[in-house]
């Protein structure tokens, strides 16, 4: 079992709901494999994206209406709050959810297959 994947989410124990999600938020000690700051085709609005490998499993979110870098221990904080509107199956072994929390859509997913790099060049670094 890898350091930063709680016995609950690891690769034959899949992330079935957002508590467990923030569970392994809250224990990623590593930088992101992928960040980017974008601007929505459809809303034109900003947004932060953040893509981490954790063992054999990908876990990934982004954070509407924001322009800014948000750590995993906040987005974790945040979604605790707010009301989920979408929660489920992704693809075979995968979650993924929808938050939404004081004007910000959280999209977040987890699963084994790493998601497609679309960056916009707009590279966070540090």
């Amino acid at each position: 079992m890898h350091s930063g994947c709680p016995e609950t989410t690891c690769l034959y124990s899949p992330v079935v709901n957002v508590e467990a999600y923030c569970e392994v938020l809250n224990a990623i000690d590593t930088e992101p494999y992928l960040e980017d700051l974008y601007v929505s085709h459809t809303t034109g609005r900003s947004g932060y994206k953040a893509v981490y490998q954790i063992g054999r499993q990908w876990c990934w979110y982004s954070v509407s209406n924001i322009t800014r870098r948000v750590p995993p221990t906040e987005v974790a904080y945040a979604i605790r709050k707010g009301t989920v509107t979408r929660e489920g199956q992704f693809k075979r072994d995968g979650f993924e959810a929808t938050v939404t929390v004081d004007g910000h859509w959280y999209m977040l997913g987890m699963g084994s297959s790493r998601p497609r790099k679309k960056v916009s060049g707009d590279i966070l670094t540090t």
